[in-house]
């Protein structure tokens, strides 16, 4: 009987460690309140994998659910990464686990109206930083919310480093089911870009290696809303960022820029080749959806937006701005793009003038298919500016060689490309101006090759 008792408490005791180990998850609630403004820095020699951080979950293995807060109320918050830092991270809020638990939605957020100010001016020779308010590196994200939608002004500078990401909120997954992601400034949202190249800056940063099938991402500042790009290398910079990595199809996602009261500026002035737009999504393998698809809208209701590329210095051979663009090298089964609220009456006004650059891309509304297995099964690219006696699209093309300048463009590589596409653009006025331009395009709405 004793020897029958020991096996049985030898019995339990492993169940009881099987469970535990299997059953590693955590219910999470972490909240700072500072009493005064704070200034995070993260610099010297620092490397290896570093993190400095307000709130933060480090958990391995383990699934997580909860919320991570840093409550500012009036006071401001500023993240500086300098120095030689290399392959570090800088956030207020981080969480690092297995997977985020399905039941229950597990929430960052920043709240307090004191400006955000992040500068990123890390040297490090390696780069791989990153810097961000809310970041989650969680291999299954099933449901996620990011915010920072009190601040009065959120602005965001990216200098000199290599290889960096900076963002308000960001998402490093394998696997992304259902996110979303908020910036909404009482006041200004201003992104800075300049670097060695390979940076990539943005409002709303959502990445899933494997799979993504559903994320919503939103900008929109009360006020200012100011992108300028003006780096040596290959960089992006977006308001919202959507990459589905390179196995499988993106499915739904939904990205929104609203301008504030204030007309939209972007600037790109990059000797690299660059990429800016206000919303972009990457969806290598195509996007998967048929009902949803990819949603990208930017809304002109108080103010209109202007685009300069390469208005005080030659901009990087196959640079791209829009406002809206996806790029896709498979089928995309649905995509509507939207620059401009319906009947608005703002001015929509693009400026190109690339003299010395070549193979170049200005666009309200963009989509790039780079191979021949590209198709689009059903796509809509509409620019609105027709309100009223003031609504207007601009198009100045001025000093070019071989680039193109539209108001909707879709752009292919190579033959064996097709599909079906919808282009309209809705103005009171239509404007262009086409100036000294060599074996360079201009067109309201654009459906060919790209210009070579």
């Amino acid at each position: 009987m004793q020897h029958m008792k020991l096996k049985l408490a030898a019995a339990i005791t492993a169940a009881l460690l099987s469970t535990t180990a299997m059953a590693d998850s955590w219910t999470v609630t972490q909240t700072s309140t500072p009493g005064s403004a704070t200034t995070m820095t993260q610099t010297g020699n620092t490397q290896g994998g570093a993190v400095q951080a307000m709130n933060a979950i480090n958990s391995g293995s383990a699934t997580v659910q909860g919320s991570q807060e840093a409550a500012m109320a009036t006071f401001g918050l500023t993240l500086q990464q300098t120095g030689a830092t290399d392959a570090s991270t800088q956030a207020v809020n981080y969480v690092k686990s297995t997977a985020l638990d399905s039941t229950a939605t597990f929430v960052q957020k920043h709240t307090g109206a004191g400006n955000v100010t992040l500068t990123q001016d890390a040297t490090g020779a390696s780069g791989g930083n990153l810097q961000a308010v809310n970041t989650a590196k969680v291999e299954t994200v099933d449901k996620l919310t990011q915010q920072v939608n009190a601040a009065t002004d959120v602005g965001l500078s990216q200098d000199t480093g290599f290889a960096n990401t900076q963002a308000v909120n960001n998402i490093d997954a394998t696997t992304l089911t259902d996110a979303t992601q908020e910036v909404k400034p009482v006041a200004d949202f201003t992104l800075t870009q300049n670097g060695a190249g390979n940076q990539t800056q943005a409002g709303n940063n959502a990445t899933a290696t494997t799979t993504l099938t559903k994320v919503t991402q939103t900008v929109a500042p009360a006020t200012d809303l100011k992108l300028k790009q003006d780096g040596t290398g290959s960089s992006t910079q977006a308001a919202n960022r959507a990459d589905g990595g390179t196995t499988s199809a993106v499915g739904q996602v939904s990205q929104t820029t609203t301008v504030g009261t204030t007309t939209a500026t972007m600037d790109q002035d990059s000797a690299g080749v660059q990429t800016q737009a206000l919303n972009m999504t990457v969806a290598t393998k195509g996007v998967s959806d048929a009902t949803n698809g990819v949603t990208q809208s930017v809304g002109t209701t108080t103010e209109g937006v202007t685009m300069k590329q390469g208005a005080t210095s030659v901009v990087g051979a196959e640079s791209v701005q829009a406002g809206n663009y996806l790029t896709s090298t498979d089928e995309v089964k649905k995509i509507a793009q939207t620059m401009g609220t319906a009947s608005s009456a703002k001015v929509i006004d693009l400026q190109q003038t690339n003299a010395g650059a070549t193979k170049t891309i200005q666009a309200g509304n963009l989509i790039g298919l780079t191979t021949a297995s590209s198709k689009l099964t059903s796509a809509s690219q509409t620019l609105n500016a027709n309100g009223a006696a003031t609504g207007e699209l601009k198009l100045t093309q001025t000093g070019t060689a071989k680039v193109l300048q539209a108001g909707n463009a879709v752009v292919t590589d190579g033959s064996g490309i097709g599909g079906t596409l919808t282009q309209a653009v809705n103005a009171t006025k239509l404007t262009m101006l086409q100036t000294g331009a060599n074996g360079s395009f201009q067109a309201a709405n654009y459906l060919g090759l790209k210009i070579q």
